[in-house]
Formats: C-alpha cells, sequence, structure tokens
C-alpha cells in the first residue's frame, strides 16, 4: 500500500471514532458525578491536646528588693 492510495477508509473506522466518542463521555460524565455526588461542608471537630509528659511548673524569680529611701 503506497502514500497515493488513501482513496478509501478503513472498515469501520467510523464506528470505532463513534465508540471512542461514547465511552469517553460516559467516562467524563461518571467522573463528573462522582465528584458532585455528596459535596457538603465538612463538620467542625473539636480536640483536647495533652502533653505526653507532666511538666514542672515554672519557678517565677523572686522580686527585686525595693529600695529603701532615706530622708
Amino acid at each position: 500500500m503506497s502514500m497515493i492510495d488513501n482513496d478509501r477508509q478503513e472498515p469501520g473506522k467510523t464506528y470505532a471514532l463513534l465508540l471512542t466518542v461514547l465511552v469517553h463521555g460516559a467516562l467524563l460524565a461518571a467522573l463528573f458525578l462522582g465528584v458532585q455526588w455528596k459535596r457538603s461542608q465538612p463538620e467542625a471537630m473539636e480536640v483536647e491536646l495533652w502533653s505526653p509528659t507532666v511538666q514542672p511548673a515554672k519557678v517565677l524569680p523572686p522580686p527585686p528588693p525595693e529600695p529603701e529611701v532615706k530622708p
């Protein structure tokens, strides 16, 4: 078969093209419905964070002594 002999189409080419378009359309529709199926806002969640170990309380330094005022 040479490049000049392009007058005839292969048998079933039109059917294959139609089937390809149909299947791709069905896949896109399934994807769209799968994404849109249950679109709702997620519920808020509240958690408490606990430290894995008990940490000692911080010791504050003693306040500096007040200067005495001499008259």
